[in-house]
């Protein structure tokens, strides 16, 4: 029997090892848009068949993800997130995560047979239905039939999700589990929900097991409060652990913000333009949004405004503009959002984003 764990990175250089996943997808992400403007351009020329577009289409995509997966996986490892302690009902998250994915499972050949019963769980439930997502995925590494089982463990009794994969060739040799970004990404996951994860290969199947150690039937009489009195005292501060989403092409602005939300302790994530921003949001919503106007396309952007408005009316937001000493305070609500010049970001950047993120506060 064999048992793969992760290994955490040491510290290289005076740079923080868990950084590297995080600017890993930040390049990433700044190469994407232009790829997929490429192709559109070969293709409305009739230089791409429909079948090559679609294929390097899905390839982008696929490296869409990658790059915020690597992101994520530098803000759990740092403990950026910001959680709400509810009770949860895991065994419907699985099966939601089962249904939303059904027709993709379908599409590559994956067989999934579920044995859930019903048991809750208190933990934030965005991180939860993450972590059930990447946890079927690993297993989808690792074989096309899996078998979910979601149970209670007797003593103690904590929630467990078992997931056995197999493949249908076998040869007699032990099944080797994916070494992957995924697995890395699950890892971080139950780190950050108190849960944990472990993984065993054998002749015929690979299984993954995560433990949730605070089920409703434990942690009884416990409220929310009390539940959160343990967290991180980084949480403290008023503004730290929010997250805002940079919409930029310009690498001098991007150092720019990323130094302020440094300072300020907030979680930053990068894409290139409001079509990333959206497919972003699909994912994960953020606590404000900061765009530039440089290059900007107006069908993207106001499908991303609607997008925010249905959210929220006062969605925090910030816009970088070109010209010269503006400094205005709004919202998209009333059809016109903060604005700040480019050239007054270093002065103005830290207080602004401070008053827009006091509207979610």
């Amino acid at each position: 029997m064999k048992q793969e764990v992760a290994v955490a990175p040491r510290e290289v250089a005076g740079i923080d090892a868990w950084e590297v996943p995080g600017l890993i997808g930040a390049e990433l992400a700044h190469h994407v848009s232009p790829a997929l403007e490429v192709v559109r351009r070969l293709r409305a020329a009739g230089l791409m068949t429909h079948s090559e577009a679609r294929a390097f289409t899905e390839a982008a995509d696929h490296l869409q993800r990658i790059a915020l997966t690597s992101q994520q996986i530098t803000r759990l490892a740092h403990g950026r997130m910001r959680q709400a302690h509810e009770c949860v009902d895991l065994s419907a998250v699985v099966r939601q995560v089962l249904s939303e994915n059904e027709r993709r499972y379908r599409r590559l050949g994956i067989a999934i047979e579920p044995h859930l019963h019903p048991i809750e769980v208190v933990t934030d439930p965005a991180l939860l239905v993450s972590l059930c997502e990447i946890a079927l995925e690993c297993a989808a590494c690792d074989g096309e039939r899996l078998q979910v089982w979601l149970a209670m463990q007797h003593w103690p009794e904590n929630a467990l999700l078992t997931i056995r994969s197999r493949p249908h060739s076998r040869d007699g040799r032990d099944v080797e589990a994916s070494h992957n970004l995924h697995w890395i990404y699950l890892c971080r996951l139950a780190e950050a929900t108190g849960a944990t994860v472990r993984r065993t290969s054998e002749t015929e199947f690979v299984q993954i097991t995560v433990e949730f150690p605070r089920t409703v039937r434990q942690l009884g009489g416990l409220t929310a409060m009390e539940l959160d009195a343990g967290g991180d005292a980084q949480d403290s501060a008023r503004l730290a652990g929010h997250h805002v989403l940079l919409v930029t092409t310009h690498r001098e602005t991007a150092w720019q913000v990323g130094h302020v939300c440094r300072q300020m302790r907030l979680v930053l994530d990068e894409v290139q333009d409001c079509a990333q921003a959206l497919r972003f949001c699909e994912l994960e919503m953020p606590d404000m949004i900061v765009i530039d106007e440089a290059g900007r396309d107006a069908a993207q952007f106001e499908a991303l405004r609607q997008k925010m408005l249905r959210e929220s009316i006062n969605f925090p937001c910030l816009e970088i503009v070109e010209a010269a000493n503006v400094v205005e305070l709004g919202t998209w609500h009333d059809g016109a959002s903060s604005r700040v010049s480019r050239a007054e970001l270093r002065q103005q950047l830290q207080p602004l984003l401070a008053m827009e993120l006091g509207k979610v506060l």
